[in-house]
């Protein structure tokens, strides 16, 4: 995903948004973020238990940071 387009396609079906939704979701992407200067994680593909994920996304935002110190700890003893 490097364009703001590519991101917009990956969140919505831009077929079935009008013009006046796709202005205001592009507007948003416009402000996001953006990449990392020095990208510190990887993107990974990983399958877990639904029931683990369930359980981390009920924590609210960070739940994806929340697994990662997890598994750090459990590795590397932090």
């Amino acid at each position: 995903m490097n364009s703001i387009n590519d991101k917009m396609e990956a969140h919505y079906d831009l077929n079935d948004l009008g013009h006046a939704e796709i202005g205001k979701h592009y507007e948003s992407y416009k402000k996001s973020r953006g990449l990392q200067k020095a990208p510190t994680k990887v993107a990974i593909s990983i399958r877990l238990d639904s029931d683990v994920i369930d359980a981390f996304r009920a924590k609210g935002k960070g739940w994806q940071t929340q697994i990662n110190n997890i598994l750090r700890d459990s590795v590397l003893g932090g």
